[in-house]
């Protein structure tokens, strides 16, 4: 920690010993440190990024963001932060912010009224002009990248269900299929023609803030970029933070503005995010037999949780999805599937 008290006075431009700082417990999500920062009576975070993959992007587009939307109040502000470029050996890169105060939205229903509020939220975050700004880190990259490789996936997980797992043998023939009918749509979405924006990427709940006054913000800034609109839309709707708890009021409370709102310079974005809602269905499966092939490697696959809801009912739902896709009944999928066992 004394390295990164060291960082963090950097960033603020003061003394070591002006503030105190206190490591928070990481979610189970969280891939960034925080620590918590009092200086002179304020609170503050101190975001420390180590991964080696977000050493040099991920603080620059959380610095970013932070800066470009100050002025339109739905991020916390930025008090300072030090890239990888400026640091000595032992130390990471940190961006420092002001704590937005409020109550998280993580693991909650929203109502329509919410989720027309997170459509002001959704839009105004939009404006910064694309220029010179950072490009979103999104499907394409980091754990998206299982997309390449779904075919060859669902392959090594059938493969096991046949040799080691009857019980998933329906499950398999299922998947294997879901991933045969996405390639051509993701293949067309990597060369779509879009509207590029600046985006929310990341929308996960957890990411939510609602302010003692009641307007929302948003924390976790360092995904966002210019990016496929589309994407943020469909990852909203199919991140499993939340794709179960969004009635179909509710998500139309959010839908009908936004699209109303960008479509009009965008016309394939309906389009868009419908095939987005698929190929994140899809990573979720990849992700899902990923886990499940790793543990029955080393052992038996033993149930875990995903998001406060069991693995298996996790993949059934997004098995559901693939299955209903594009616009079939969701729920009569979830009941084709309820009994499906994975593992």
């Amino acid at each position: 920690m004394a390295d990164s008290g060291t960082t963090i006075a950097a960033a603020l431009k003061v003394d070591r010993g002006c503030f105190t700082m206190t490591a928070i417990a990481p979610l189970a999500h969280q891939s960034s440190t925080l620590y918590d920062v009092r200086l002179r009576g304020e609170r503050l975070i101190a975001k420390e990024f180590r991964k080696p993959a977000e050493l040099y992007d991920a603080p620059l587009r959380e610095a970013y963001a932070l800066s470009s939307l100050d002025a339109l109040d739905v991020a916390p502000r930025l008090m300072g932060w030090v890239p990888a470029g400026a640091l000595a050996a032992g130390q990471w890169p940190v961006v420092v912010y002001r704590r937005m105060e409020g109550e998280m939205w993580d693991r909650r229903a929203p109502t329509p009224a919410d989720m027309a509020a997170l459509a002001t939220l959704w839009l105004t975050v939009h404006r910064p002009a694309p220029d010179g700004t950072p490009r979103a880190r999104g499907l394409w990259q980091g754990a998206g990248q299982m997309i390449d490789r779904s075919v060859a996936i669902m392959e090594r997980y059938g493969h096991w269900a046949r040799s080691a797992c009857p019980e998933a043998r329906p499950a398999a023939d299922l998947l294997a299929r879901a991933a045969a009918k996405a390639q051509g749509v993701i293949s067309t979405l990597r060369t779509a023609p879009h509207r590029a924006l600046y985006t929310r990427t990341d929308p996960r709940f957890a990411n939510i803030i609602r302010r003692p006054d009641g307007r929302l913000g948003m924390v976790d800034w360092e995904d966002c970029g210019i990016s496929d609109p589309a994407e943020g839309i469909a990852d909203l709707r199919t991140g499993p933070n939340q794709e179960d708890l969004l009635t179909a009021d509710a998500w139309a409370a959010f839908r009908d503005p936004v699209m109303s709102a960008l479509s009009a310079q965008d016309a394939g974005l309906a389009e868009r995010v419908k095939g987005y809602e698929l190929a994140t269905s899809l990573l979720w499966l990849d992700w899902i037999c990923e886990h499940i092939l790793a543990q029955a490697k080393a052992g038996p696959v033993r149930d875990w949780m995903m998001n406060t809801l069991p693995g298996e009912v996790r993949a059934r739902r997004y098995l559901a999805r693939a299955l209903a896709w594009p616009d079939g009944d969701l729920d009569a999928a979830l009941a084709e599937v309820r009994e499906m066992r994975f593992y």
